[in-house]
């Protein structure tokens, strides 16, 4: 006969286990992009990537904030969810080139990132203990946020621009596209080096 406490003892080896050391979680979001009479393929790729991106990380802060909720009590939904987006790495899953109904060409790329939530937890609890690294993961997604906002103002400009203002906007996007690459590689490099 199993007694109570032998119950007990099988449940905490079984469930408890899985329950506590949830397995990574592959996400993948899909975009498309129409490209417009003054994008390059280059530039609609990276459009591309931005807006899967951000579709991402939406979804990701969704996973991530009910992975942590119960035991981050003291940090935000904002600050879990900025420190998030610093913490996951998205990258490029496929891309394909087509035309549409319509005959204009269109990218269709699908993003993905692994989140671990054992490790996004450790991270975020580091991060809640080192006032330095909280600034910074902010000061770094403010400065994305106002350069992903920037091209899409600069993209929204392009779509009506003539030859002479298009190479002037086409320069200003790419030294954005610039900027934020140079961000994810420091970000990138900051969380190999954890």
């Amino acid at each position: 006969m199993i007694t109570k406490k032998l119950i007990a003892i099988i449940f905490c080896l079984i469930v408890l286990p899985a329950t506590t050391l949830a397995a990574p979680q592959v996400v993948t979001e899909t975009h498309t992009y129409v490209l417009g009479d003054n994008d390059s393929k280059n530039d609609a790729r990276t459009m591309c990537f931005l807006e899967a991106k951000r579709k991402m990380l939406e979804k990701a802060e969704t996973l991530v904030m009910s992975h942590t909720q119960a035991n981050m009590g003291r940090l935000t939904k904002d600050e879990i969810n900025s420190y998030t987006a610093a913490l996951i790495k998205i990258e490029n899953a496929g891309e394909e080139w087509r035309f549409n109904d319509s005959g204009s060409m269109v990218v269709v790329m699908t993003v993905k990132a692994v989140l671990d939530y054992d490790d996004i937890k450790k991270r975020l609890n580091d991060i809640q203990k080192d006032s330095t690294a909280r600034k910074k993961i902010v000061e770094q997604q403010d400065r994305l946020a106002a350069l992903e906002k920037m091209i899409a103002g600069l993209q929204q400009k392009l779509g009506k621009a003539n030859v002479v203002e298009a190479n002037q906007l086409r320069k200003d996007r790419n030294v954005a596209f610039q900027e934020i690459d140079e961000l994810q590689t420091k970000k990138n490099n900051n969380n190999e080096t954890d």
